[in-house]
């Protein structure tokens, strides 16, 4: 069956029809067009259409052949191993997830044990009720300004009597890659140990103090300011601006898309000027503070977790 999906996981119109069998939508007089116009209308935004041009094809032999190729894809589901996520998804920077709100995996308190235990796991087999080849989370913002709106995806679901959340440690991100899905669904293609995952018993809003006493969610510097964090890496900048931008290079005609884009938004203002309003310097001469928009400087990580615990509500003695 692996000969019949491209790259992305999708097939051939005529071939799917194929192997409906009795289901084939030609027994309902549908065709083609109309199947796929179908599958397009539906509203959770799970499947895509592909065109792939055949530069050498004859009309007019037994087996007709025409010039271009019409494929149907599923971007959601339990298509294990099928679909390449760097083409059907956005592949999010750490400032990006950053600007998502909290992200979690909510689930049934039945699993608790289980999770405190051995972390998350994913089964890209497919072996088990349900197997995913990718962890889903969900996020949580209020929609304000400089977060990425929320979608269909971000809708936690009804079905848990009991449900809990884990929330992503941040520190888990810095070295991994996420995705986020036009629905708004955070993927993870792999496992992540328990010690990534903060338990909250109740929806995380921005609100919940989920890493910091007395603090919620913050945005990151890159978008309230325009700044760098003091102690930032090069990698870090680098992989905020993209691969279109050289060492020592000017600025590019194009730039990558960005998260907010992927989701029919305009760019934050501060993040734009900083991320590709300014060129990338060489590794030996990089300087946070010329890097940035103002010439500023936010503090460090080290230094917003010692503003935080200052921030902490006094105690009655």
């Amino acid at each position: 069956m692996a000969y019949l999906f491209s790259e992305r996981g999708s097939m051939n119109i005529a071939d799917c029809f194929d192997q409906m069998g009795w289901h084939n939508p030609k027994r309902c007089n549908m065709s083609g067009a109309q199947f796929a116009a179908l599958l397009l209308c539906n509203p959770k935004q799970r499947f895509f259409a592909d065109i792939h041009m055949q530069w050498e094809w004859d009309p007019y032999s037994a087996a007709a052949t025409y010039p271009f190729d019409v494929r149907l894809g599923c971007l959601q589901g339990h298509s294990n191993q099928a679909v390449d996520p760097y083409s059907t998804h956005h592949p999010l920077t750490f400032d990006e997830a950053m600007c998502l709100g909290w992200i979690f995996h909510v689930t049934d308190s039945a699993n608790v044990p289980s999770i405190l235990r051995s972390g998350l796991k994913h089964d890209p087999k497919g072996s088990g009720k349900g197997g995913r080849d990718a962890i889903h989370f969900m996020y949580q913002n209020d929609n304000g300004q400089g977060y990425i709106r929320m979608a269909e995806g971000t809708t936690p679901p009804r079905q848990y009597r009991q449900p809990v959340y884990f929330v992503l440690d941040p520190k888990f991100i810095e070295s991994q890659q996420l995705f986020l899905t036009k629905k708004g669904v955070v993927l993870f293609y792999g496992g992540i140990p328990a010690e990534f995952l903060r338990r909250q018993d109740q929806l995380p809003t921005l609100e919940c103090n989920v890493l910091r006493p007395g603090r919620g969610h913050m945005l990151p510097p890159s978008v309230t300011g325009g700044t760098w964090p003091a102690d930032v890496s090069y990698g870090h900048v680098r992989r905020e601006k993209g691969v279109s931008f050289a060492p020592g290079g000017p600025i590019p005609e194009n730039i990558r898309t960005t998260a907010w884009q992927f989701m029919g938004q305009e760019i934050p203002q501060n993040y734009g000027k900083l991320v590709f309003g300014l060129p990338l310097a060489s590794e030996v001469d990089f300087d946070p503070k010329l890097e940035s928009v103002h010439g500023l400087l936010a503090e460090g990580s080290h230094e917003r977790e010692e503003s935080a615990q200052d921030d902490q509500p006094m105690q009655t003695p």
